[in-house]
């Protein structure tokens, strides 16, 4: 085939960059008008989108059972771009490996997993918190705040019962707070506080002295890297005013007492709050924590008062926590809120030139991060299995991709040998024998094979059976059999796409007229994850 070259056409004064950015005439946008291409023509066409969720990182494909995860990764596969929507087209961003590490999660709920574009600092807030109480010995010792990561503040109040002062604790600086006398207990108060480092340990021993205590450490990100919270503390419950170190801080408000704490301050977002009983006088701590905005000039915060709770020993802490600057953006990964209930989201997606986005402004639950309508790519979907764990193993698929799933197993066995008479229906054995899948949208219908093996009585009023339900009283389909002879056979259950969370049980039934010997069954499926 000949190919003509024009002599009318010259070359450009510079090389054309068709990607995304660039500065100058090497811009994305300059690069499809020089090429006579409609602007969204190269982005819409055919948005790049690679990568799979997995709970292994640098591992996209994972082959052995991974329970109790606690981070998410997005890594690399069959190529390392993700296409996002910034409000006109899709942008191709490369990314190398991303992660989102868990952290207050409701055990039993689905969440989706986005990637959007942001700025690299998290905005100025709460991120989690720990405690600990110790009846004796010199130090108390907490657990490191989930998902701290360097930079965030940590902050841990301490609270002891007729103690010695405390002393300088390794890293930390350490504020005093009132020393509260109540007949003749006096009860001591202190903050300890740093920047986290990019290795953190996972426990902190602070120096506190003898006595009852109790340690509450508040783990908080966005905070400021140069400029310094200011503290402020009094006895009582109302949070003393202190001067605010820049405009727009947060406030992080604090309330401890020696029995039930009142209501909060006006205007304040509860954070969490907490009580303990200890020692031999049954003392009951109890402590609450909130946060406000702080003034829009560096000037008086004011006081803010809890309602009065009745307790002893009370006191009240006001930390004015300036803002890190906004940095470059990035692309993240992070969870939208909750699904509503097992096949029922409560962020709404939908469909943006062929791509599932979100179809509405939401604010992760990791970050905190508010994610425009339509930004933030569906990536898949997750269920945790406690506040801060998820699985993907035989028994339980529960981190499922949209934008390149797999073939999985699923697969269940028991040879516990046992007898049964009733013709009601229950789980295997008595107990919950479960396989368990998730999926982000309705995408791949599901083939369940059941094989199973026992020995009917040969009377009663219906063969004995061994079935998949969805439940521990249910049947959808069984093996049936009602000859006085052992026997082993098998059955199928097809399932339909499913969205959202799926289980299927295993369960029998007898005779109703003596007992029936069950021996094993095995259910297995492949499912798209």
């Amino acid at each position: 085939m000949p190919i003509e070259v024009r002599s009318a056409l010259s070359p450009l004064a510079t090389p054309l960059a068709v990607s995304n950015g660039g500065t100058g005439a090497g811009t994305a946008a300059t690069a499809r008008s020089n090429l006579g291409l409609r602007p969204a023509a190269l982005a819409e066409a055919s948005p790049l989108q690679c990568g799979r969720l997995t709970l292994l990182g640098g591992t996209p494909i994972t082959t052995a059972d991974l329970t109790a995860q606690s981070t998410v990764y997005f890594t690399p596969w069959r190529g390392n771009v993700v296409s996002l929507y910034d409000g006109a087209d899709y942008q191709p961003y490369s990314f190398s490996e991303l992660n989102v590490a868990l952290t207050g999660l409701t055990s039993g709920k689905n969440y989706d997993v986005f990637a959007y574009r942001t700025s690299s600092t998290p905005p100025n807030a709460f991120r989690s918190f720990d405690r600990a109480s110790s009846l004796s010995g010199t130090t108390i010792t907490v657990n490191r705040p989930a998902g701290v990561v360097s930079g965030d503040l940590i902050l841990i109040f301490v609270k002891t019962a007729n103690g010695p002062t405390g002393s300088a604790t390794s890293g930390f600086t350490k504020v005093d707070g009132p020393a509260v006398t109540f007949s003749t207990w006096t009860s001591r108060h202190y903050c300890y506080w740093k920047r986290a480092g990019s290795s953190e340990p996972g426990t902190y021993t602070l120096n506190v002295g003898t006595g009852e205590k109790i340690a509450v450490a508040v783990a908080w990100k966005g905070a400021s890297s140069t400029v310094d919270p200011v503290f402020g503390s009094a006895s009582g419950r109302t949070c003393p005013s202190v001067t605010a170190p820049e405009a727009n801080t947060k406030l992080l408000l604090c309330c401890m007492a020696h029995d039930v704490i009142g209501t909060p301050p006006s205007g304040t977002t509860s954070l969490f709050a907490g009580s303990y009983e200890e020692g031999s006088q049954s003392a009951n701590y109890f402590f609450k924590f909130d946060t406000i905005n702080g003034p829009s000039s560096a000037t008086s915060t004011g006081t803010n008062a809890y309602a009065s709770g009745g307790g002893n020993w009370p006191a009240a802490w006001t930390v004015s926590i300036p803002t890190e600057p906004p940095g470059a953006d990035v692309t993240r990964i992070d969870l939208a809120p909750a699904w509503t209930n097992d096949t029922t989201r409560s962020a709404a997606v939908g469909l943006l030139a062929g791509q599932w986005v979100n179809g509405a402004p939401l604010t992760t639950v990791i970050n905190g991060d508010t994610v425009a309508a339509s930004r933030g790519l569906l990536l898949g979907t997750i269920r945790a299995t406690g506040t801060a764990t998820t699985e993907d193993s035989y028994v339980r698929r529960f981190c499922a991709n949209l934008l390149h799933p797999v073939a999985k197993l699923l697969y269940r066995t028991d040879s516990t040998i046992h007898t049964y008479s009733s013709t009601t229906v229950r789980g295997w054995n008595g107990g919950n024998h479960t396989v368990e899948w998730v999926s982000p949208v309705p995408l791949y219908s599901t083939i369940l094979q059941l094989n199973g093996a026992f020995s009917p009585t040969g009377a009663g009023t219906q063969g004995a059976r061994i079935s998949l339900g969805g439940s521990t009283t249910t049947q959808f389909v069984a093996i049936d059999f009602g000859l006085a002879n052992p026997i082993g056979m098998g059955t199928a259950l097809p399932t339909d796409p499913s969205n959202g969370y799926r289980v299927v049980y295993v369960t029998e039934s007898a005779t109703g007229s003596g007992n029936t010997t069950f021996f094993t069954f095995t259910v297995h499926a492949q499912v798209w994850v």
